[in-house]
């Protein structure tokens, strides 16, 4: 019998939302679809560069605290101390990588 071998799993997972011009109730509600999957395999959700608007609306609805806060001072060497994992496609680039 083959022994199995599970991936590490990330602590954090990270959204940029930096990009992001508008979030309406759908989008809240697709956020939080994708924080309960992240807490199904034992990670939290972080929403990178939130824009003004998103912060309120999370405010507004007190759904703010589902969401793993960001620090205040971030470098990479303390988000890989953190377990932080960047999301990649399939072909190793991150998703923030794919060009225009």
């Amino acid at each position: 019998m083959t022994g199995s071998r599970s991936k590490p799993v990330p602590r954090v997972v990270r959204l940029g939302c930096a990009r992001l011009t508008t979030c309406d109730s759908m989008g809240l509600a697709t956020l939080l679809m994708i924080e309960r999957h992240a807490g199904d395999i034992g990670a939290g959700l972080r929403l990178d560069g939130r824009p003004h608007f998103l912060r309120r609306l999370l405010e507004v609805t007190g759904t703010m605290e589902y969401f793993v806060p960001a620090p205040s001072a971030e470098s990479p060497a303390s988000t890989e101390a953190a377990g932080v994992r960047r999301a990649q496609q399939p072909d190793g680039r991150a998703w923030s990588e794919q060009g225009s």
